[in-house]
């Protein structure tokens, strides 16, 4: 008993630290240099007033802001806004990789969260985002509760309804990409997926015409011309080491699409819609926006494992 807790205790020691690294390393790298512009956006939108789409993420950076008068509550202390958010994409970070470790057998369970942190700084290029840790966080659980649904637990659905409506004020794109692979799902009535996958189209809405009414963008709104061009995309490092695990792991990759089109159809048409959107209103190279997928592809990869296993034991 004695070795396991002492066993589970550098387990976790080891993916704080790591989780401090990729953060670090994340805003090290994309935010030192230009931190004293930045961080007066960033200010902004703790506020509620900074610019559009970005002001649209309300919970994250709520989240931001309570860590950040926590800390100057304290007597004496007047932190730069830098310390919030690194503990906050620390955190969460932790939590994600932590979450990943408990809720996915196949390959999540050790090599994933290590290859994820190692890499967490280059998804950062063209953008870093510390919101992006709380939208895997969020990611990994709605999986979870979808998974537990399709595997016929109806009180699921409650939960997995909650963490949308949390989503969808924290990136609404991504809500909808959960609320549609929902549609596949059984144990519910179409009526309840219906009005689950409404539900981030609505907070969009509402945050745009009403709660937020008056926000200015601060970029464009259509980037297909920018991905056309694949200037973004070839300047980014990740892009050449994706390519090459394409490369690699071709024939499996097939194989594996083949399969979640045959069992999930409503997840491969919700994934192509997702990246499709972000063709057209974000550039393709900002790579933690596909973050949501890993919790997805890890839940159909148990599934599919645990198919095969079932066949053997018959």
């Amino acid at each position: 008993m004695i070795e396991s807790n002492k066993k589970n205790f550098r387990t976790h020691l080891a993916f704080m630290l790591a989780s401090v690294f990729a953060a670090w390393g994340s805003y090290l790298i994309h935010v030192i240099p230009i931190e004293e512009p930045s961080l007066p956006i960033l200010e902004a939108l703790i506020e509620l007033s900074g610019r559009a789409p970005d002001q649209y993420r309300v919970v994250p950076y709520l989240l931001i802001g309570l860590i950040q008068d926590a800390i100057n509550s304290l007597p004496g202390i007047d932190v730069e806004l830098r310390y919030p958010v690194l503990i906050f994409d620390s955190v969460f970070l932790y939590l994600s990789v932590m979450s990943i470790r408990k809720h996915f057998d196949s390959i999540g369970g050790q090599s994933i969260p290590w290859f994820l942190l190692l890499i967490y700084p280059f998804l950062m290029f063209d953008g870093y985002r510390p919101t992006a840790s709380f939208i895997l966080f969020l990611s990994i659980h709605i999986v979870v509760f979808m998974r537990n649904a399709n595997a016929g637990n109806k009180k699921a659905w409650f939960p997995f309804t909650l963490l949308i409506v949390l989503m969808s004020f924290t990136r609404a794109d991504v809500a909808i990409l959960f609320a549609v692979s929902a549609l596949g799902l059984a144990n519910a009535s179409m009526l309840l997926k219906i009005c689950v996958a409404i539900v981030p189209l609505a907070v969009q809405v509402l945050l745009s015409t009403v709660i937020f009414s008056d926000a200015e963008y601060f970029s464009q709104l259509v980037m297909i011309s920018d991905n056309l061009s694949l200037r973004f995309l070839a300047s980014s490092p990740l892009t050449y080491f994706l390519i090459a695990l394409l490369v690699g792991y071709w024939p499996s990759i097939i194989n594996f699409i083949k399969q979640v089109a045959k069992t999930h159809v409503f997840v491969l048409v919700a994934m192509c819609g997702y990246v499709v959107t972000l063709f057209v209103i974000a550039r393709l190279n900002e790579y933690r926006l596909f973050l949501p997928f890993l919790p997805l592809v890890l839940w159909l990869i148990d599934e599919q494992k645990n198919r095969v296993l079932n066949c053997i034991q018959k």
